[in-house]
């Protein structure tokens, strides 16, 4: 069975490419073997990303275990990946929605303990909407400590805290995300 093009109906033709991930916002990332489809009457392009989910996770994770700070590319992809919006995101981070937006756009800086707190909550991974409907931050905070608590320990015993300690994103994304798409 093959591919249509979307746009004119027209055959896709696959290949295998390196691809520039720039649709997740960070320029630097490269996904290795990408399967990719032309059409052969309009030359749009497509591509297939297989466990995409997954892929995020390993580039949140290096972005995390990255000793440098935070630009605005990986807050803004963080903030994506924890599934908020610039207004949750200032709520959760006790800050106006312009600080987050400064800081996302990068025309501000974060300071450190924000950054951390940004780091640990992202290491953590998406955290369940429920807290969303706290009315106050304090108990959205409180809530959101005990879900990470709870995630931490559960992370303890199933051994997987090695993926925190990651040095490059080229490391992780061949260790965790590589083998996958092999297999697809």
């Amino acid at each position: 069975m093959s591919r249509k093009c979307r746009d004119c109906g027209g055959s896709m033709a696959s290949y295998i490419e390196d691809h520039q991930y720039v649709e997740c916002g960070l320029s630097y990332v490269v996904l290795h073997a990408i399967k990719k489809f032309r059409c052969e009457r309009c030359g749009s392009e497509t591509l297939q990303i297989p466990q995409q989910a997954q892929l995020h996770r390993s580039i949140a994770d290096a972005i995390v275990s990255s000793p440098s700070r935070l630009g605005g590319p990986e807050i803004k992809f963080l903030r994506s990946h924890l599934g908020w919006s610039n207004q949750q995101f200032a709520r959760m981070m006790g800050v106006s929605e312009e600080a987050a937006s400064r800081w996302a756009s990068g025309t501000a800086t974060m300071g450190g303990p924000s950054e951390r707190l940004l780091k640990m909550l992202a290491a953590i991974g998406p955290i369940d909407q429920e807290f969303e409907d706290f009315e106050d931050q304090k108990s959205a905070h409180l809530g959101m400590l005990q879900h990470a608590i709870t995630r931490v320990f559960a992370m303890l015993a199933a051994d997987e805290l090695d993926n925190l300690t990651t040095k490059s994103l080229h490391m992780k994304l061949n260790r965790d995300w590589a083998p996958q798409l092999a297999a697809a």
